[in-house]
């Protein structure tokens, strides 16, 4: 069993290095210096070099902070802009904004090669994330590897998810099946208790019905499993002859063990009872405790050194007390330093902080040197302490001075004693009364843009020891520096944008009033174009041949589907104007649908049979009969286009839905009117709707196949007109769909009834 937990370890350990390198790689890419600002051609050689290095990832891609994919890289196709998608409702993608690792199950194209999803986010700063890496990660030779390794003379090894789908085998049309392992014992252990083994050596059923002597090592993350088994009866074959010999050299060594024990024990259990006592003290904090072992030997040595720590642990204590008075008083000054600077004019801003930078410092004198490429000198900002003199001698960048030394290299220069130190050529500042003087780079937004110099009257005010410190500072100034700077792009951006969001706004409005001119003008040629194609068909100027009453009957039904599409357009800008009303009639219901139902025939190119069905007795209805006409026949002719073959069944009944009785002022039934729902059914036998399309199939311009090639045409308004008016209306649409079985879409409108039918129509089916 121990072997088998090392087998199942070590398997358990590549597969985790092997997705860590891969997380790892991803974190690498996300981390390259401002990413997110790089162009996209950046972005891309960056996504090339990780394809180019690393040959398990297939695909690639960079998605933003809403979602979007804006990059996409593949071995096996060259994606486009038309590739690009939204993963704005997929947890590799939540999971990622969220600050997470997201690894993916295993998944297995149509090669029968296995795969996982990789998502990193894209850290902006350690808080804020502005996107997310994907990767598409092959499995293929890591699992080879891992299911075909040796595990004694017949055992194997095999991987099993979180949740007990195995993923590696040794005979791989079983991963294929994708069998769910969670009965097996010790699958069921790794699910219930997935850090220990609590069946660790004992005997279960294994995979194939046998008894098998099993064990399993967890697999951090991605939460997999390594199993490893053998059947008994070959794990077992040689163990009988290695305990008897077991047995016999354990009696032998006991014997050994027991004699010698006792000859040292009472040699040695004495001083390492003083070793044990003198160590108690040192952990107490009593370290002038002095252990007096002499045995001649290592216990001897050991408490000498013993000594020795204490000793050296005493000094050390001293020492670190002093270090710790000293930190304290830095830390207290870097926090008054790192303390919130106003968002002041930018020359404000720099003066403040040479004020808090002497503060912070202890120093005498300082100033920010900026220096201006086109006159080659230093400009100052802001300083304070310097004299006038001092500042006008100093302006020249000269390389081969402390100052010049320190913007060239960008690295910081820190003189304890200026009169001493060689780096110090001029010695201006002993004139002008300063011993010792520090000079550190100020980087804002990466850049080098000058040096910050501190000056000491006192020698030794600034040395090295104390360089980390005056960096740190240095540094928060920068910070400040830049968040300045970002605030006034970002203000500036702000102004941007709402000029371009009111451009936009004048923009939507002129395109509204385009398309409803356009959609009116448009109604009336057509119309006339279809009137006269009529009229032609019908022989009102002379008699037509069957090839020419075939051609004009194509020309009318492409006039009126462009007519549809014309209609849907000016409805569609009514209903984004909000200049949309409701224009209530009074009409039968059963008339309506008969009327209806006179303009469908059953296609002639399809084998598909219309089904109408709804009560001979309906009554009278009070509601927009043109709105309801366009819903009902937005939802037929739909269902007609995506049906090949079956049925399209068109019914309507009356509901007990709200059952209101309309009033008068004086709350009597006003001629005995009462609001009932009236549900229309249209359900197919076509193709359906998958899940992950039901959320847009409502919305303007969304089409089921939006491809070049896609066999349906349509602007993609109709249902979103349709659900408009319906809830224009009052009432409610609502859609049943299942891929590849066909749709019902259910309409609720909430109308005004009589209480006698008007309708004398006496077929309900057809």
């Amino acid at each position: 069993a121990r072997q088998q937990k090392e087998i199942a370890q070590n398997a358990a350990g590549k597969i985790g290095e092997f997705i860590e390198h891969r997380v790892a790689e991803l974190i690498l890419v996300s981390e390259i210096e401002r990413f997110w600002e790089m162009r996209m051609e950046d972005h891309k050689r960056a996504l090339y070099r990780l394809l180019k290095h690393d040959a398990q990832i297939r695909e690639v891609s960079v998605a933003n902070s809403a979602g979007q994919e804006i990059l996409r890289l593949s071995r096996l196709r060259v994606h486009t802009d038309a590739d690009l998608v939204s993963l704005a409702q997929e947890e590799k993608f939540r999971r990622a904004m969220d600050g997470e690792i997201y690894i993916g199950p295993v998944y297995h194209e149509v090669t029968a090669e296995p795969f996982v999803t990789l998502a990193v986010p894209v850290r902006f700063t350690p808080t804020e994330i502005r996107g997310v890496i994907v990767a598409e990660v092959g499995l293929k030779a890591l699992l080879n590897s891992v299911s075909h390794t040796k595990a004694g003379k017949s055992g194997y090894l095999f991987v099993v998810d979180r949740k007990g789908t195995l993923i590696a085998h040794p005979d791989y049309s079983k991963v294929l099946l994708q069998l769910n392992l969670s009965q097996i014992n010790e699958v069921e252990e790794f699910l219930r208790t997935p850090g220990s083994d609590p069946g660790f050596g004992e005997v279960h059923r294994g995979v194939d019905g046998k008894q098998v002597i099993t064990t399993h090592a967890a697999v951090p993350r991605p939460n997999w499993a390594v199993v490893v088994e053998e059947p008994v009866e070959t794990a077992l074959a040689e163990v009988k002859q290695v305990e008897r010999v077991a047995l016999l050299m354990l009696v032998l060594a006991l014997s050994g063990v027991f004699g010698i024990s006792y000859f040292f024990s009472e040699r040695i259990a004495r001083p390492v009872r003083a070793l044990e006592h003198g160590a108690s003290l040192i952990a107490q904090g009593v370290l002038d405790q002095k252990l007096d072992v002499h045995t001649g030997d290592e216990l001897e040595i050991l408490a000498r050194r013993f000594n020795q720590m204490a000793e050296a642990l005493k000094e050390s204590r001293g020492g670190l007390e002093r270090k710790i008075t000293e930190r304290t008083r830095d830390l207290s000054a870097l926090y008054a330093a790192l303390a919130p600077l106003s968002a002041a004019g930018n020359d404000e801003l720099l003066q403040i902080i040479v004020e808090r930078l002497k503060e912070a410092t202890g120093a005498d004198a300082a100033l920010i040197r900026v220096f201006d490429k086109e006159k080659n000198a230093f400009v100052y900002p802001a300083h304070v302490g310097f004299p006038s003199s001092y500042l006008e001698a100093t302006r020249d960048l000269r390389e081969n001075s402390a100052i010049g030394q320190a913007f060239m290299t960008g690295e910081p220069v820190v003189v304890a004693n200026i009169a001493e130190d060689s780096r110090v050529k001029a010695k201006r500042q002993l004139e002008a009364g300063y011993e010792s003087c520090a000079f550190l780079p100020l980087r804002v937004s990466g850049e080098l843009r000058g040096i910050i110099h501190l000056a000491s009257r006192e020698i030794g005010h600034f040395s090295e020891d104390k360089t980390d410190h005056l960096i740190a500072i240095a540094r928060q100034m920068g910070v400040a520096m830049e968040n300045r700077e970002l605030y006034e792009h970002l203000r500036q951006k702000v102004n941007e944008l709402q000029q371009k969001t009111e451009g936009l706004e004048r923009a939507d409005k002129v395109k509204d009033e385009f398309l409803s001119v356009m959609s009116h003008e448009l109604r009336t040629p057509l119309n006339v174009v279809m009137g006269y194609t009529a009229m032609i068909k019908d022989g009102m100027f002379g008699e037509t041949n069957p090839e020419q009453e075939g051609a004009l009957e194509n020309v009318l039904g492409q006039a009126n589907d462009l007519l549809t599409m014309i209609t849907s357009i000016l409805y569609a800008t009514s209903i984004e104007t909000q200049e949309l009303r409701t224009e209530p009639h009074r009409f039968a219901l059963g008339d309506f649908l008969n009327d209806l139902r006179t303009a469908y025939d059953p296609p002639r190119d399809k084998a598909l049979a219309l089904r109408w069905t709804y009560p001979p007795d309906l009554p009278g209805v009070e509601t927009d009969r043109e709105k309801l006409k366009y819903i009902l026949h937005n939802l037929i002719h739909n269902a007609i286009k995506f049906t090949d073959r079956g049925q399209v069944t068109i019914s309507a009944m009356i509901r007990e839905g709200r059952g209101q009785t309309i009033t008068d002022g004086d709350q009597q039934p006003a001629n005995g009117k009462e609001e009932e729902l009236i549900e229309f059914k249209v359900a197919d036998t076509g193709i359906g709707i998958s899940q992950e399309k039901l959320p847009l199939i409502f919305e303007k311009f969304h089409q089921i196949d939006s491809s070049d090639t896609r066999p349906y045409g349509g602007i993609g308004l109709g249902l979103y007109v349709a659900k408009n008016f319906t809830e224009l209306l009052g009432g409610k649409i609502e859609l049943e769909t299942e891929q590849g079985k066909g749709s019902t879409f259910t309409v609720n409108i909430p109308c005004v009834i009589g209480s006698a039918a008007t309708d004398g129509n006496q077929e309900n089916e057809q």
